[in-house]
């Protein structure tokens, strides 16, 4: 029997799907400090497959125009990307106890004092903080 090494937090029906194929396995249930590591590296990894299919995307519009049926599928496969990313969060802010009131107010706090991402701005560059401290033009 050839073993597959995974070594990370699946989904709640994998041990019922991969018995339903006929296949061995072994597998544990996380304790608190396990589970809340496993899920950050699983938002981590969810979240690098969102952006890779993301500029994988543009650079197939880039190189031709792609047919609508193309688009389609290629933002339905985003889309379960971040479905996955949304699934993961949603469960690491349960086992912090904290609630999507408390991350909705935080995301307002920020949004006023620094604002969203809906003007699209892309900062090229900035002078050093310190370095203009240092020349009494910060204030």
């Amino acid at each position: 029997m050839k073993k597959i090494t995974h070594n990370k937090l699946v989904r709640d029906r994998i041990p019922n799907i991969l018995i339903g194929h006929g296949l061995s396995f072994k597998a544990h249930k996380c304790n608190d400090p396990d589970f809340i590591k496993e899920l950050s590296s699983k938002l981590e990894e969810e979240s690098k497959e969102v952006a890779e299919k993301v500029h994988w995307y543009d650079h197939i519009t880039e190189v031709e125009p792609t047919s609508k049926e193309e688009d389609k599928a290629y933002i339905s496969s985003i889309t379960e990307e971040m479905a996955d990313v949304l699934e993961v969060f949603i469960n690491l802010a349960k086992a912090l106890n904290i609630t999507t009131d408390d991350i909705e107010k935080a995301a307002d706090k920020k949004r006023k004092e620094r604002g969203g991402f809906e003007d699209r701005i892309f900062l090229e560059w900035s002078e050093d903080a310190n370095e203009a401290e240092k020349k009494g033009k910060l204030k």
